[in-house]
């Protein structure tokens, strides 16, 4: 399972912190997101631009300090000609930026889940 662990330090002087998870090679993934284990986004299944990735506005650097923020998203292989799945993880308001992104190649039709767990901590 492809995944990120990693701790992030926020810019202080930022008015607010955002995550992008985006969805690689034209295939559908289904996201959830927990801040310090309480869901705050997830992906909608009757919204195709929910499956190609999320935009989730975390919140002000000073909230954030000490928490943990975990996703898992869950990709599934539709593009049988290539295989390939990938996710990028990008937090604005850190810095410096996060910008993490994982490849893996998956069997015809085969799901491949993605985790990550970012740390924040203010600078």
């Amino acid at each position: 399972m492809p995944a990120l662990d990693t701790l992030t330090f926020l810019d202080a002087n930022a008015l607010n912190v955002r995550l992008r998870i985006a969805v690689g090679h034209g295939q559908p993934g289904f996201t959830r997101v927990r801040l310090d284990g309480v869901l705050i986004a997830s992906s909608d299944p009757e919204d195709a631009t929910t499956l190609a990735g999320l935009d989730v506005d975390l919140g002000a650097p000073a909230d954030l300090d000490g928490k943990s923020l975990e996703t898992t998203t869950v990709i599934e292989d539709f593009v049988a000609a290539t295989n390939q799945t990938s996710l990028t993880w990008e937090v604005d308001g850190a810095n410096p930026p996060l910008n993490e992104s994982r490849e893996q190649l998956a069997s015809n039709g085969a799901r491949v889940t993605y985790s990550a767990k970012i740390r924040f901590k203010t600078s």
